[in-house]
């Protein structure tokens, strides 16, 4: 590897920093204290979305507290895309533009869980400046290899994510991101943050897998059940640090934990790309120059 470890630490996504977007959040009605719900109705609650599940009796009882009257079912179509998991997608027809204002710098868009998409477009809007900068790249099907068998008869793989580090940092813009498709299609995470990196190399044998959530039964006379589920990626590597760096590295690390981050240990496969988070680190300090960061991570399904 000719780089170090680069990772995007993402921003949350709050009401502050959500502007506007195309789609409406009108999946179900907004929930009013002075109205009595029968089991079975749906209400709004800020982005999350209830269900009343009591059969009598359900009026003034709020859904975040009342765990006897209300079920919490997830969140609303829109929000889907801000709840940093790509199980869950924020689906629409055509094409939907989400409006973000950042608050700080930043300089990275990921999206992770695309669906149909063919194009991203980003614009970054100043108030008084006017538009500061713009950027646009295909995310239609692609090919998995490069020869003329693939070319000719194989199908297009659909691109399900999308990243990018170029955002200039303009305080007080508002950047707008655009994903085209067609019938169906759908964005899982929208994130954004600011691009760091770790060490100077990453050495090579990087190791890749995933961790599977499929369901595998054998009964009593022998026979297999299969039943497919999700997975979560994962990867262990290690990154050459300068000493003068360690303090740093582990001070970023540790703020870190917990947080869902862009992985990107190589330019080459995309598929060394990982979004999710850290399960442990090690530092190992053999050389009086630069030592060694042990790393696994965990995707997010």
């Amino acid at each position: 590897m000719n780089r170090g470890l680069r990772v995007v630490k993402t921003l949350a996504i709050t009401d502050a920093r959500f502007a506007d977007s195309s789609i409406t959040e009108n999946d179900h009605p907004a929930y009013n204290t002075g109205t009595t719900y029968t089991k079975g109705t749906r209400v709004l609650v800020g982005h999350e979305v209830y269900e009343a599940v009591a059969e009598s009796g359900n009026v003034g009882k709020d859904p975040k507290t009342e765990a006897a009257y209300w079920a919490r079912v997830g969140y609303s179509n829109l929000w889907k895309a801000f709840d940093l998991s790509s199980t869950t997608r924020t689906t629409f027809d055509d094409s939907a533009w989400f409006d973000i204002m950042p608050g700080e710098a930043s300089s990275s868009v990921v999206l992770r869980g695309l669906q149909g998409g063919t194009r991203v477009e980003l614009t970054l809007t100043h108030p008084t400046d006017g538009v500061v900068h713009e950027y646009e790249e295909f995310v239609g099907g692609e090919m998995t290899e490069s020869s003329w068998y693939v070319w000719t008869f194989e199908p297009r793989v659909p691109r399900t994510a999308f990243e990018y580090n170029g955002l200039p940092s303009y305080p007080g813009s508002t950047l707008r991101i655009e994903v085209e498709g067609g019938a169906g299609s759908g964005v899982g995470v929208i994130a954004i943050g600011k691009l760091r990196e770790i060490g100077f190399a990453v050495h090579s044998g990087l190791r890749l897998g995933i961790m599977d959530f499929s369901r595998k039964q054998r009964d009593e006379y022998g026979d297999v059940y299969l039943d497919q589920g999700d997975y979560a990626d994962t990867s262990s590597l290690t990154v050459t640090v300068p000493n003068e760096q360690l303090d740093n590295v582990r001070s970023l690390l540790a703020s870190l934990r917990g947080t869902p981050c862009l992985w990107s240990p190589s330019d080459r496969w995309r598929t060394t790309t990982i979004w999710g988070f850290y399960q442990s680190f090690t530092v190992t300090i053999p050389y009086a120059t630069h030592s060694e960061c042990s790393i696994d991570l965990e995707g997010l399904t």
